[in-house]
């Protein structure tokens, strides 16, 4: 793997594989442990569909 595998690292993969999964952003938030809706956005403001489709490919292939 040539990421080195951090804490943000890991919730940042599990955040995108959620998304894809068609999980809601409320409940990825709520299982990352934001209190509120807005820290949900504000951690989801960076990733564009492009993006998250890249990171898909590279999880599940």
């Amino acid at each position: 793997m040539e990421t080195k595998l951090t804490t943000y690292v890991a919730r940042h993969t599990f955040a995108t594989a959620g998304l894809h999964k068609g999980i809601s952003k409320a409940q990825v938030g709520d299982m990352l442990g934001h209190t509120n809706y807005y820290t949900s956005e504000a951690y989801f403001a960076d990733f564009e569909n492009k993006v998250l489709d890249q990171a898909a490919d590279k999880i599940f292939s």
